[in-house]
C-alpha cells in the first residue's frame, strides 16, 4: 500500500493494511511481525519529498495526573496516574500563545532530559526532583564557549566555558576575560591606566575610570584615565601629591570638604591642610614643622579634648617658643635665654608647685632688673642695682661693689646716706660698716670704719666710730 491517507474518525471498524495494520476507533496500533525490525513496532514514511505526521489545533494543556490532558499529542512512556504523568511531549497555550511542553513522570522521580549529538552527551537537566535541578553543559573552549550567543548573532566565542574543575571561565571574542576559580576568586586581566579592568562603563560610558592591575601583587585605581592611587606590592598605600586646595586624602566624600586633609609637597614630605591652608608639614627629617600661632590660640593646645584653646605652645619669633596658660604668655625660650612672666609674691614664677603644691615659695619678679625671694606668700629679700636687700621694701642693705673698692658698704638704716664716710656726712651718718672714701694719710690705705648711732631720747645721743686700720 503506497501513498495512502489514513484518516482516523472515531467510527468503529477495521482497516486491515500491510503488514498487520489495523485501525480500531478510535486507535491505531502496529502490532504486526513484519515490521522491519523484528519484534518491533514502527511507522515508516517512505514519501518522495516529505514525509510527516500531522496533529490538528484541537485541544490544549499542560500535562495532568489521573486523565491525560487535551494537549498530549506524544506518550513516549505511558504512565498516567494520580500521581504521574506520562513521559511525552504536547501542546499548550502559554498566556494565549502556542507553546510546546515535554514531561516527565513524577517531580518526586529523579528523571533527566538528555541531548546527544550522535552518541555524546552534550546536555542535560538533571536531578529533577531532588530540589538541585541543575543543567549539564560540555566544558566548552575559548573559541568555542559552551553558553555562547551564537544561536542569534553568531558571535560563538563569546560567552561562558568551564576550563577546569570548579572553575568558571568567562569568554570575549576567544578570549577570557574573567574567571572564577576553584577558591571562589574572581581572577581579571590586568587592564591599563586608559582602559581600567573595572570601570563604570557599563551604565556611564565612564570606561576610563576603575582598577586595574599594573605589576603583580599591586592595584591602581584610576580617574579619567589617570592613576590617582595604588596599593603596592608590600601592601603601601601610594596617592598623587595632589595640592593645598586640593589634598590627596580630604573628607570630601560625605562633607564635600575637599581643601581639607592630608597632601605630598615634595619627596618625603606630608602636608596637613585645613580650608586649604598648610596647618602641619612632617620634612624629609622627621621633623614637624607647624604654624606659629598666637598668644590667644598657641599652635599646640589642649583644646581637642577640654576646648583649653589658649593653654600651650606658640612660635612667637625666628628661634623663639613661648609657653602659654590662659592666654598669657608664661615662659619664653630665645635663643639661649629663658624669659620668665613677673609673677606674684602670692604666686612666684618659679616655684615648688609641681609636685608639692606649694605655689607661695619661690622666685619672682617685681619689676625691672629686680628679683624677689619669696616664702610662704611673703617677700624675703630682693636683689636690684641697689644690691642685695631684705624684706620687700628694704630697710637694709648690702652692698659690695667690685670696683671702686672705696665704695663697700653694709647699711642698716634705710634713713641714713649711704657710701658716705662718717666724718663727711656730719649730722646724718650711717649705721653701718664700710670702707672710707679717703686714703688714710699715714697708710696710704683705704679706712675701714664701723658706726654707731646711739638713740638719742634713750641714751643722750651720740655717734661712736671705730676706726681700723688696715696693714701695708
Amino acid at each position: 500500500m503506497d501513498n495512502f491517507v489514513l484518516t482516523a474518525t472515531g467510527v468503529a471498524g477495521t482497516i486491515q493494511g500491510e503488514p498487520a495494520l489495523q485501525f480500531s476507533s478510535p486507535t491505531l496500533s502496529f502490532t504486526g511481525t513484519g515490521s522491519p525490525t523484528l519484534g518491533a513496532s514502527q511507522i515508516y514514511l517512505n514519501g518522495g519529498t516529505s514525509n510527516r505526521i500531522d496533529f490538528n489545533q484541537n485541544g490544549a494543556g499542560a500535562p495532568a495526573f489521573t486523565t491525560r490532558s487535551a494537549g498530549t499529542k506524544i506518550a513516549l512512556y505511558p504512565n498516567i496516574s494520580a500521581s504521574n504523568v506520562d513521559i511525552g511531549l504536547g501542546y499548550m497555550a502559554d498566556g494565549g500563545a502556542p507553546s510546546m511542553w515535554y514531561s516527565i513522570l513524577s517531580p518526586t522521580s529523579n528523571g533527566a532530559f538528555y541531548w546527544y549529538a550522535g552518541t555524546t552527551q552534550i546536555m542535560a537537566l538533571v536531578n529533577l526532583a531532588a530540589g538541585t535541578r541543575r543543567l549539564d553543559l560540555t566544558a566548552g573552549t575559548l573559541a568555542n564557549p559552551a553558553i555562547s550567543a551564537g544561536l542569534n548573532s553568531s558571535d560563538t566565542n563569546t560567552g561562558i566555558y568551564f576550563p577546569a574543575a570548579d572553575t568558571i571561565g568567562f569568554v570575549e571574542g576567544g578570549a577570557e576575560a574573567m574567571r572564577i576559580d576553584a577558591n571562589g576568586r574572581v581572577n581579571f586581566l590586568a587592564g591599563s591606566a586608559a582602559n581600567p579592568i573595572i570601570n563604570a562603563g557599563l551604565n556611564s560610558s565612564d570606561t576610563n575610570t576603575g582598577i586595574y592591575f599594573p605589576a603583580a601583587d599591586t592595584i591602581g585605581f584610576v580617574e579619567g584615565g589617570v592613576e590617582a592611587m595604588r596599593v603596592d606590592s608590600n601592601s603601601t598605600v601610594n596617592y598623587l601629591a595632589g595640592t593645598v586646595s586640593l589634598p590627596s586624602i580630604n573628607a570630601g566624600l560625605n562633607a564635600s570638604d575637599t581643601n581639607t586633609g592630608i597632601y605630598f609637597p615634595a619627596a618625603d614630605t606630608i602636608g596637613f591642610v585645613e580650608g586649604g591652608t598648610e596647618a602641619m608639614r612632617i620634612d624629609s627629617n622627621g621633623r614637624i614643622n607647624l604654624l606659629a600661632g598666637t598668644i590667644a590660640n598657641p599652635i599646640l593646645n589642649a583644646g581637642l579634648n577640654s576646648t583649653d584653646t589658649d593653654t600651650g605652645l606658640y612660635f612667637p619669633a625666628a628661634n623663639s617658643l613661648g609657653l602659654v596658660t590662659g592666654g598669657i604668655e608664661i615662659i619664653r625660650f630665645s635663643g639661649n635665654t629663658t624669659s620668665f612672666s613677673g609673677g606674684t609674691v602670692s604666686l612666684p614664677t618659679i616655684n615648688a608647685g609641681l609636685n608639692s603644691n606649694d605655689t607661695n615659695t619661690g622666685i619672682y619678679f617685681p619689676s625691672g632688673d629686680t628679683i624677689g625671694f619669696v616664702t610662704s606668700g611673703t617677700s624675703r629679700s630682693i636683689i636690684n642695682n641697689t644690691g642685695f636687700g631684705i624684706q620687700t621694701t628694704p630697710s637694709a642693705w648690702i652692698h659690695l661693689s667690685s670696683s671702686p673698692i672705696l665704695s663697700n658698704w653694709i647699711r642698716f638704716d634705710a634713713a641714713r646716706n649711704a657710701n658716705v664716710p662718717p666724718e663727711n656726712n656730719a649730722g646724718a651718718p650711717d649705721t653701718g660698716i664700710g670702707t672710707n672714701g679717703a686714703i688714710n694719710k699715714y697708710l696710704q690705705e683705704p679706712d675701714v670704719w664701723m658706726e654707731v648711732i646711739l638713740d638719742s631720747a634713750a641714751k643722750g645721743g651720740g655717734i661712736v666710730l671705730i676706726p681700723c686700720y688696715l696693714p701695708g
